[in-house]
């Protein structure tokens, strides 16, 4: 399959989510075809895609996205994800639905990830639980969830409809994968060819000999650890930090920004702690893999599978 990809052009039309990135990253890593494959990024993930490792093109409306489409003229559309695009507010269904008819209609093949792993058109409103997923807080806001379930259970099935037909690729067996022919699993060994960690010594963080614990929160689990535990967030982090600093390890918190402000103006000026707001992807993932420990607030992040992979 590497070989007939070799003489196509590949382009990956991004969500907002990180998590996308690195699943595209693991993809195409090592190989041959990879140095055909563009992304197409909108801005949030312009700092962490624009390693100038390939061509990365940037997006801010749905227009500038459909112009660099026929600029670049690919063969092969990689929407990662589809699901995604109206979640970061990037652009409507409808216009996933107009993209998707002129990438057909200009004969390119097209697939999607799906984080919903098959079940966006199986949902039903009770499925979505927001009154305890710290996204929503309030009497009014808890008021609205009725509502929201409601909403979130139309706009799945939407996406269903328009996503449906579409292959579908995942990274490792994906469901129904036995039986559907538009269902694609991948696992790429290229991607885990480094040694595992039992093989090989932990790289200290710091000159004194300290590895490194590394604590990250993307956006999504902000507002969410935000709503749940409001101002005390900042100095509970700030606590673990010193936790790691006190067992004798050199703490890094990978934050968004304004979090990351919060955290140094609190920290006891006695922790060493790394704080860092952005990271390219190819340094985000040095900082994983030669960590000792990684302390996630999302155990869905599609990182957490890079250390299993590694060991």
């Amino acid at each position: 399959m590497a070989e007939a990809l070799n003489t196509k052009k590949i382009l990956f039309i991004l969500s907002g989510d990180y998590g996308e990135l690195g699943m595209a990253e693991y993809l195409i890593a090592g190989q041959s075809f990879a140095a055909s494959v563009s992304f197409l990024v909108p801005h949030k993930l312009g700092v962490a895609a624009g390693t100038g490792r390939r061509d990365v093109r940037i997006y801010s409306r749905f227009e500038d996205l459909v112009r660099t489409v026929e600029e670049i003229d690919p063969d092969v559309v990689l929407l990662f994800s589809g699901y995604l695009y109206f979640a970061d507010r990037l652009f409507s269904i409808s216009s996933l639905a107009t993209l998707i008819d002129a990438l057909r209609a200009a004969g390119r093949a097209i697939a999607t990830s799906d984080p919903f792993c098959g079940l966006a058109g199986r949902v039903m409103p009770w499925t979505f639980r927001f009154a305890s997923s710290g996204l929503y807080t309030g009497w009014r806001q808890r008021c609205l969830t009725p509502l929201r379930s409601l909403m979130a259970c139309i706009h799945c099935r939407r996406l269903k409809h328009a996503l449906g037909e579409l292959p579908h690729v995942y990274p490792g067996r994906g469901p129904g994968s036995r039986t559907s022919s538009q269902t694609f699993g991948f696992f790429n060994a290229a991607a885990v060819d480094e040694p595992r960690r039992s093989e090989a010594p932990r790289e200290p963080a710091r000159e004194d000999g300290r590895t490194a614990w590394v604590f990250i929160l993307s956006d999504i689990d902000l507002i969410i650890q935000q709503n749940l535990r409001g101002t005390q967030l900042a100095g509970d982090i700030c606590a673990r930090l010193a936790d790691a600093w006190q067992h004798g390890r050199a703490p890094v918190l990978i934050a968004p920004a304004r979090l990351i402000e919060e955290v140094r103006a609190q920290l006891n000026s006695r922790v060493a702690a790394r704080l860092t707001p952005e990271l390219p992807y190819d340094a985000f993932v040095d900082e994983l893999l030669h960590c000792e420990a990684a302390f996630y607030w999302n155990v869905f992040s599609f990182s957490t599978l890079l250390r299993i992979l590694r060991g």
